[in-house]
């Protein structure tokens, strides 16, 4: 998903999944999003990362999806 976004810029969604179709995914395009010094307001899903509690919420799902990805990664060793 193309976007440009600069420092204290927020991108506005109506809902996460409209954002992306997997976690991963999900993750990966709020990490760009923080890496580039803006932040993300989800309408339907309460989320909005200029406050304390947006900030937290998406440090959890950053830890959840890392969980996910080892997951995976475990899953598809071989033994």
């Amino acid at each position: 998903m193309p976007y440009i976004l600069g420092q204290d810029d927020t991108l506005v969604v109506y809902k996460l999944d409209r954002l992306a179709r997997s976690t991963v995914k999900l993750i990966q395009v709020l990490d760009d999003i923080q890496q580039k010094g803006a932040n993300l307001v989800s309408i339907n899903d309460n989320i909005d990362t200029t406050t304390a509690a947006g900030k937290a919420l998406f440090g959890m799902l950053d830890v959840f999806a890392e969980f996910e990805r080892n997951i995976i990664i475990e899953r598809t060793q071989v033994v």
